[in-house]
């Protein structure tokens, strides 16, 4: 909501008249304030809409409406529904709703004084509209409480919250609102006294108020701007401005805001009949209007102030005593009425000047004598001494409450700091089983992935295996494979006698081939069981008896094999028998197309280290020949150097090295290397 400042110049010329509103300045509300709500029609209707409402919602919505149609006319009332509003809005989760009834309330509690809890519900709406990122709401939530602040004249406190409110408006464009606040900020510097200040954000108001085609906030902007400049002492630019609001009222059909500002307006005027005439507009609108509102009975007075000064400065005009005697009459009835006896004791001693003039000194002396009564009973030592004792018992509860409160504060805190203990303790405990669950779930796929390695390991050793018996199988079957197709081909090819020395070769391959495929097949089991080397004492010797034996019938190839007598090694002899059968077996091979191939191992150690080679006289080989070797990214297979995966994956099972030389001028030498020991 936003405000204005009202300036109150009402003080007598000859007599000590007590300020009748706030010092300086007093907030002017919003219209809903200012207008009172006469007619039972509308209230009438929304109190059967809220008691006949068969939804929440339908309910809400008559109880709003109640609270602004009781806002200005029963303040009962108005907590009632206004309480019953901010519960069902809660209930039915409506925060903008909510919000704009607890603001709603932050403005009554703060007309009747209750500014702590007026504070309360506006800190509450701040913090459910910046939850919601509303920006609008946290706007009229700033505004709210600094107009709370701005009621217990802490301006600097209420500027804060204008101007907090002031740059979201800006960052949002929301012109309306800027033009709202700028009557706020101008009306705190005016209760400071910044009249320069004022000036300045009074006439940005008014541009704002203009771009937002919001005449209410215009009329305010020049309202603020009139009484920026009287503040300053420059009466003739605030009698501009203050026509300037008049006019804006008149083409809005502000009526009685117009009369607020034509009643300020008279008050600058220094000639009696020019005071009285705008005086007398103010008072025709206020009697059509709002006959017994206060601004009405400062009118009367005012009337009967300027009519006795206008006598006073032309005696002549007799009839000015019976104008300002009607008016003051006016006043003392409607003052006893509303029991307002500062009024009353003030419109008496006016009163009491008007009679003397008239010569009528006993009236004059009766008005006299019981305004002093009245004046010694509001002001006398005996009540100052009864408010002092009141104030200090109010004092003394106020504090005898806050102990209390802070009692029950200090048990909640302990409370919470048990229930705050527990749940850390309940966290902590929570968090430790996590991590144990956590570090056992990474144990478990630590175990689960090395069994999947080792695994893939059996695998890849499976696939080798099998490779061997395809690879080392091949040669013996392909040989008895092309003796019987030539016999079968051309039976008579052969004579009797390479008949029989066939016959004879091809038993004893067959049956080398039958004791290679059983050793084959009892050490690929083992190995699959195992899957690793099994190292026993080896004899250089048996190795080479068992070469000699596999490769019985090398056609034009010979084979020769030396070491000394007495030499061993730890290995594993199947391991180590396989590589010597491949390296020999590739040897082979390459010396197909030679009548006089040649085949040479050897077995010598040599400073704790125990050598093998096997050279050929054949063509050697080339790099990528022999990438398989040294290179496990090598395409694989049976017939593309499965030999050479095989010898490489098995000499690094059992620590054997395995280097490749090319012959001086042909041939190829490879020496395999390993601990003796």
């Amino acid at each position: 909501m936003s405000s204005v400042a009202k300036q109150l110049s009402l003080f007598s010329s000859s007599t000590n008249r007590m300020i009748r509103l706030l010092p300086f300045f007093t907030l002017l509300l919003i219209s809903t304030r200012i207008f009172p709500q006469h007619t039972r029609g509308p209230v009438d209707s929304l109190l059967k809409v809220e008691a006949n409402a068969k939804q929440d919602g339908e309910r809400l919505q008559a109880v709003k409406g109640l609270c602004n149609a009781f806002y200005s006319i029963r303040q009962d009332s108005f907590f009632i529904y206004c309480r019953k509003g901010i519960a069902l809005a809660r209930s039915l989760g409506r925060k903008p709703d909510l919000i704009a009834l607890n603001l709603k309330m932050v403005e009554k509690l703060t007309d009747t004084g209750n500014y702590a809890l007026a504070m309360k519900y506006g800190e509450e709406s701040l913090e459910m509209a910046r939850k919601m990122n509303a920006k609008p709401l946290i706007i009229d939530c700033y505004t709210n409480i600094g107009l709370v602040y701005d009621y217990q004249s802490d301006f600097v406190r209420s500027s804060e919250f204008f101007y907090k409110a002031w740059d979201i408006a800006k960052e949002i464009n929301d012109h309306q609102r800027l033009a709202m606040l700028g009557t706020d900020l101008s009306a705190a510097a005016c209760n400071q006294r910044d009249y320069k200040k004022a000036e300045s954000l009074a006439i940005q108001t008014c541009k704002e108020a203009e771009i937002a085609h919001a005449p209410y906030h215009l009329y305010k902007g020049y309202y603020i701007l009139a009484l920026a400049e009287s503040g300053a002492g420059d009466t003739a630019a605030a009698e501009i401005n203050y026509r300037q609001a008049i006019e804006t009222c008149k083409r809005n059909n502000f009526v009685l805001y117009e009369a607020f500002v034509i009643s300020d307006l008279a008050m600058l005027q220094k000639m009696p009949g020019d005071k009285i005439r705008l005086l007398l507009d103010a008072r025709h609108i206020f009697d059509s209007l709002s006959p017994a509102s206060f601004e009405s009975r400062i009118n009367w007075h005012d009337l009967g102030q300027a009519y006795f000064e206008g006598y006073r400065s032309d005696p002549t005009k007799i009839q000015f005593l019976d104008y300002a005697e009607r008016y003051l009459n006016k006043l003392l009835e409607k003052s006893q009425e509303t029991s307002d006896r500062a009024e009353f004791a003030d419109g008496l001693q006016l009163m009491a000047g008007v009679q003397a003039a008239k010569r009528h000194y006993k009236e004059a002396y009766e008005d006299n004598i019981l305004y002093h009564a009245i004046n010694d009973s509001i002001f006398s030592q005996e009540n100052k001494n009864k408010i002092a004792a009141l104030e200090s018992r109010n004092e003394m509860d106020k504090k005898n409450r806050e102990i209390e409160n802070q009692r029950r504060q200090v048990a909640e805190q302990k409370k919470n700091v048990y229930l705050l203990v527990g749940g850390l303790l309940l966290v902590s405990a929570i968090g430790l089983l996590f991590f144990r669950v956590s570090a056992i779930r990474k144990q478990k796929n630590k175990e689960l992935s090395e069994l999947n390695r080792q695994l893939d390991d059996a695998n890849q050793l499976k696939m080798k295996f099998f490779g061997i018996l395809s690879h080392d199988l091949r040669g013996p079957i392909a040989n008895l494979v092309n003796f019987l197709t030539l016999q079968k081909i051309d039976p008579h090819a052969l004579t009797k006698d390479e008949k029989e020395a066939h016959e004879d070769k091809i038993g004893a391959s067959v049956q080398g081939l039958l004791e290679t495929m059983e050793n084959m097949l009892l050490w690929s089991k083992s190995q699959m069981e195992q899957f690793k080397p099994a190292i026993t004492v080896v004899q250089v010797s048996q190795l080479f008896t068992w070469l000699r034996k596999n490769f019985s019938d090398t056609g034009h190839v010979a084979i020769s094999c030396s070491a000394p007598d007495d030499l061993d090694l730890r290995t594993d002899a199947d391991y180590l028998q396989t590589i010597m059968y491949n390296l020999t077996a590739n040897a082979m091979r390459a010396l197909r197309q030679k009548t006089d191939g040649l085949i040479e191992w050897k077995a010598w150690r040599e400073a704790g280290q125990l050598f093998f080679s096997i050279s050929d006289n054949g063509p050697g080989a080339s790099d990528e020949q022999l990438r398989a070797l040294y290179d496990e990214s090598a395409p694989s297979g049976a017939r593309t150097g499965l030999g050479l995966h095989i010898i490489r994956d098995l000499a690094k099972a059992i620590g054997c090295r395995v280097t490749y030389k090319a012959g001086i001028s042909a041939g190829a030498e490879f020496v395999l290397s390993m601990s003796a020991a």
